[in-house]
């Protein structure tokens, strides 16, 4: 038996897959005879229709591709490659994808690195909504964003400089200090969320289901409002204790507890 390794892509889809363990077990090689293109296994019976040049109808049963995951722009469609193994009989000459979405003006030129995908991220891959950098144009802070960014750190955090015209790196937001002062009373064991807490500089209260677990805790809009390490979740909002709501809030940390 044969192994063969190569990295299969294709010209509009830049991700890799690599097969392993390619190959038919059918004796010692004629020299005689011509195996076709380079690619072709090098046990093969000439007897034995396998199908499209370079390629066997039978594999060794462990023979698979492996695609992995990634996200790239392609005439102003994004896709998403799915990571999981292809069975060589299954191949088809690519990495199975899905349709993540249509860019209304094209591809962006700039491909970003984004720390955590999120299904509404494949935006990002878009002309018109790719993420700004240091230097870019603007007039307001809203013009530096989105959130996600490029380095390999992840998020830029941005702003618009007035003096410039210019979008220029800040310093992230932290989580606020102090403990939260808050009565849970009312709230049932099992439950956590949030609420308002004038105790706390921002305002809001995040607890576990223990409520033993507890911090004041950030408000957001968008993971731009959120330390590097947090993302901006919607949390149920316990400070009516009649009615639940949500609200946006600082989350992914670890609260301190009593």
């Amino acid at each position: 038996m044969a192994v063969l390794c190569v990295s299969c892509d294709e010209d509009d889809d830049p991700g890799d897959a690599a097969v392993d363990a390619l190959g038919v077990d059918a004796g010692p090689v004629d020299p005689s005879v011509d195996t076709g293109p380079a690619g072709t296994p090098d046990t093969f019976d000439p007897s034995v229709d396998t199908g499209p040049p370079g390629r066997p109808d039978t594999f060794d049963p462990s023979c698979h591709y492996d695609c992995f995951f990634g996200v790239t722009c392609i005439d102003g469609v994004v896709w998403e490659q799915i990571h999981a193994p292809v069975p060589c009989a299954s191949w088809t000459g690519m990495c199975p994808r899905r349709e993540l979405g249509r860019c209304t003006e094209g591809c962006s030129d700039r491909v970003p690195t984004v720390t955590f995908l999120r299904e509404a991220d494949w935006t990002l891959w878009c002309e018109e909504t790719e993420a700004s950098r240091p230097g870019d144009p603007c007039t307001t802070d809203d013009e530096c964003q989105p959130p996600q960014g490029f380095e390999p750190s992840g998020r830029n955090y941005l702003a618009c400089d007035a003096a410039s015209s210019m979008c220029v790196s800040i310093d992230p937001p932290v989580d606020p200090e102090g403990r939260c002062a808050a009565s849970f009373d009312g709230i049932a064991s099992g439950v956590y969320g949030v609420q308002e807490d004038p105790s706390c500089g921002s305002g809001w209260c995040e607890f576990s289901s223990s409520h033993e677990c507890h911090a004041c805790a950030l408000p957001c809009t968008d993971d731009w409002d959120c330390p590097p390490s947090q993302r901006c979740e919607e949390m149920a909002d316990l400070t009516d204790r009649g009615a639940v709501t949500r609200t946006g809030i600082c989350g992914g940390r670890e609260l301190p507890c009593d």
